[in-house]
């Protein structure tokens, strides 16, 4: 696997919570599409999730593969104290990797909602997403 390389892939920057109160969650969604003229076989993911300190709240992501929905890592974090450690989701596929063909993509669904509505004045959340592929024979 001498061809094994990284790819930081999606970063949402720092996008705003919903606020306090019932509502249907807000989803925010980000893509990327394999521009290349080969099938990416994936063999690990990471998805990273920061929140701004002080910030308490409920924060999630979907990650799935554009072409036919499969879910390649999903999570909810509860964020009611600092510090909570270090938050992300590290998923290792081998042997059983995911294949993603020429303008194929994964889809990046994520969102937070605030608990306090006062403080702090902003809260924001940030997501991050690395994979690890080899080209597929």
């Amino acid at each position: 696997m001498s061809d094994l390389k990284g790819i930081q892939i999606l970063d949402t920057g720092p996008f705003p919570a919903q606020r306090f109160g019932w509502s249907p969650p807000k989803n925010h969604t980000f893509a990327w599409t394999n521009k290349t003229d080969k099938t990416l076989r994936i063999w690990q993911i990471q998805v990273w999730m920061g929140m701004d300190i002080m910030g308490k709240g409920d924060f999630w992501y979907r990650l799935t593969r554009e072409s036919d929905g499969s879910i390649l890592s999903m999570t909810n974090w509860d964020h009611y104290r600092d510090p909570t450690g270090l938050h992300m989701v590290h998923m290792d596929y081998a042997p059983n990797w995911f294949d993603l063909k020429p303008e194929d993509g994964l889809l990046l669904s994520c969102g937070a909602r605030r608990w306090n509505p006062v403080w702090p004045p902003v809260m924001r959340a940030h997501v991050a997403v690395t994979i690890w592929v080899t080209n597929a024979p």
